[in-house]
């Protein structure tokens, strides 16, 4: 499908209008002060299949009415990605080398979902013969120098590329991207030329006030944390270590047994993203292992924040 070039316009239009109200949907998310402006289409950041990227960046994902309306993608550097995720947690941004782990994924993907949905309300005020329902965001990072990770195999489908100058406060200042199928963006740019649609009349939509004064000491307090409770992530039980030579690796067999670093009776290290953050002692649930935590490490806040308490 090629869309042709009045199809383009109406639709950049469109886009460009939208993008001060998405602004201040993130402003109101992160509590600091969000500028978003349409710079134009670009060359497609997806080419058979595969993400067209020159540095670290990630992509989060959504279908348009369950893919019958295509998809889109957002496309934007790790650390603005990092630095918007803390912004999302309550944090100040300043995360300089701090890895852009899965709490950090699923905050940056939440803060795009909800602002993407507040601008729906917008979307259908000015189309309003359109259905558009948003699915799942699923995030990815992608990397030029790991050839596995640039393939994009959720949707079969050709793009079109649009590219944002994003400021978040005096913290981030640099480009963000959006992918959009075409079959979405043709359905939107036909109903644009509509005339029945242009003689409509269009009611805007009001969004609070951001506030510009805001207590650092109550951002974490905010709605933005609960938010991100719903996140799945993997918790892991180590009962212990061993290092063996490879050889003796080849001679194991059924009922070999291997010492660990750990005595009987020592707390055992519970992980969340490859991080500890609590000991505890193992014990039988009926006929399944259990974790009794009995101390917890690292940062107290995140864990309590994660629902666990201490037993002693």
């Amino acid at each position: 499908m090629a869309l042709d070039e009045n199809s383009l316009n109406k639709f950049g239009e469109f886009v460009a209008g939208l993008a001060p109200d998405y602004a201040q949907n993130l402003s109101q998310l992160l509590n600091v002060n969000v500028e978003i402006a349409f710079e134009g289409f670009m060359d497609p950041l997806i080419v058979n299949d595969e993400y067209n990227i020159s540095s670290p960046a990630i992509s989060v994902h959504t279908d348009i009415n369950d893919n019958q309306d295509g998809s889109m993608s957002y496309i934007a550097d790790v650390n603005d990605a990092i630095i918007i995720a803390d912004l999302m947690a309550g944090g100040s941004g300043d995360v300089a080398g701090k890895p852009f782990e899965a709490i950090e994924q699923a905050a940056f993907s939440e803060s795009l979902a909800q602002s993407s949905l507040a601008i729906l309300h917008k979307i259908k005020t000015i189309v309003p013969t359109k259905a558009i329902e948003i699915g799942e965001f699923v995030n990815k990072l992608i990397d030029p120098e790991s050839p596995d990770t640039l393939k994009h195999d959720l949707v079969q489908t050709d793009y079109i590329s649009l590219g944002f100058a994003l400021k978040v406060g005096d913290i981030v200042n640099s480009n963000v991207f959006l992918s959009l199928s075409e079959i979405f963006v043709d359905s939107i740019a036909k109903i644009l030329l509509d005339p029945k649609t242009a003689n409509a009349s269009v009611s805007e939509v009001d969004f609070a006030q951001m506030s510009h004064t805001v207590n650092s000491d109550e951002i974490y307090e905010k709605k933005n944390l609960n938010l991100l409770m719903d996140i799945k992530l993997g918790l892991i039980v180590e009962l212990g270590r061993a290092e063996m030579q490879l050889r003796d690796i080849l001679k194991l067999t059924k009922g070999s047994v291997i010492e660990l670093d750990r005595l009987s009776g020592e707390p055992v290290d519970l992980f969340v993203n490859n991080k500890i953050i609590a000991r505890g002692e193992v014990v039988v649930i009926d006929d399944s292992f259990g974790l009794r935590i009995t101390q917890l490490a690292g940062n107290m806040d995140l864990a309590a924040d994660l629902g666990l308490s201490i037993s002693v």
